[in-house]
């Protein structure tokens, strides 16, 4: 399966991952869902309906469809230290546009310290990040 729903291949996928589900009764009733990491984390995943959104206090990004590097991109902004996730995207903002880009600037950053050793980069913010990135593993 390469695309994924709001629907329960998604929602294991979230609860594998440490995610619980707070959705209000009165979103139930109207089949929206809602993940968290922590029950009163202020960044959430909303299923408003077919809609998949990220927010953290206010919307940040949203799709129908998802690949598994989005889910994986997903996943890594709730789960990395918000500091180190913050060397991978300076805004600290999520878009599922911008996250493959924003793996890939990181991954470069490491490659060109190894060639000038005298680079200044955040080197340890960003292997830590990274880390947490390729342990994510999205099943199927």
């Amino acid at each position: 399966m390469n695309e994924f729903t709001a629907d329960t291949d998604l929602i294991n996928i979230l609860c594998g991952n440490g995610f619980i589900e707070t959705t209000p009764l009165r979103d139930a009733a109207k089949g929206k869902r809602e993940f968290r990491l922590k029950k009163t984390s202020p960044r959430y995943i909303y299923f408003d309906y077919i809609n998949i959104r990220i927010f953290d206090g206010r919307y940040q990004d949203d799709k129908i469809t998802l690949s598994r590097d989005d889910v994986k991109a997903m996943i890594f902004y709730f789960i990395c230290d918000r500091q180190d996730y913050k060397v991978v995207r300076p805004d600290g903002d999520f878009k599922f546009s911008e996250m493959p880009s924003a793996i890939a600037t990181a991954r470069n950053q490491l490659r060109l310290k190894e060639e000038f050793p005298r680079m200044r980069i955040p080197e340890a913010k960003i292997r830590r990040a990274l880390a947490v990135f390729d342990s994510i593993s999205i099943p199927g």
